[in-house]
């Protein structure tokens, strides 16, 4: 198994802390699939803006 599969397998809310924190507990700067950046509303919740844009695609999918 690879790493991608390793983060496929993931559940969202782990996929989200992994794309969101760096190994010293740094924000990784994962703007791009935060729900609460792309709604121009950053509040420094990065995990939980990334899971919320997740759960958004999940459903639209």
């Amino acid at each position: 198994m690879n790493r991608f599969d390793i983060l496929k397998s993931l559940s969202i809310e782990d996929f989200a802390y992994v794309v969101a924190i760096d190994n010293d507990g740094e924000c990784r700067g994962a703007c791009a699939i935060c729900q609460r950046h792309i709604e121009d509303n950053c509040d420094d919740n990065c995990i939980s803006g990334i899971i919320e844009y997740l759960k958004s695609e999940e459903k639209n999918g």
